[in-house]
């Protein structure tokens, strides 16, 4: 067998994203995005670079969407960044609760934040009356989304 057929069987049993991260890179690095698809994007290239780092990419207990439990997994695998792990997540869980999606009953809900697919179904306010977000919000876990890319990129070793 050629030396590159070998590499490319290696690539192939890496298991990794890097393909889809840089998809959806390439969104949240555009001008003219709107907040909440940066946002979005953001959150899945998160889930992404996370479940590649921590080796999850294909277990059965990778956390499905769930970027809090990746982001505490990520402090358990490196201890000493820990408190700011859990800083992060409780962050992350705050902007996503503070933001409303319409549930499948036609009901307004806060988005869960252990399922921030959610934000996909985005109430905002220049549609929705009540129980509704704003700018603000979406723009704040935009913010968010990149200090925790940011930090976990140069500060842990991430390859987001």
């Amino acid at each position: 067998m050629s030396r590159s057929r070998v590499c490319n069987t290696f690539k192939v049993l890496e298991m990794n994203y890097d393909y889809n991260r840089k998809a959806f890179r390439s969104v949240c690095a555009a001008s003219g995005i709107e907040p909440l698809a940066t946002s979005y994007c953001a959150c899945i290239l998160l889930e992404l670079s996370l479940k590649q780092h921590l080796n999850l990419v294909s277990t059965v207990s990778n956390s499905g969407h769930d970027l809090s439990a990746l982001i505490l997994r990520l402090g358990q695998a490196h201890r000493k960044h820990a408190a700011t792990c859990n800083s992060l997540q409780s962050q992350l869980g705050y902007a996503l609760r503070n933001l409303y999606s319409q549930g499948r009953n036609g009901v307004a809900r806060t988005v869960p934040p252990n399922s921030y697919p959610h934000i996909r179904y985005l109430r905002h306010s220049s549609d929705w009356l009540s129980d509704c977000s704003s700018d603000v919000e979406v723009v704040a876990l935009k913010s968010l989304l990149q200090r925790i890319i940011t930090y976990f990129s140069y500060t842990i070793g991430v390859n987001v």
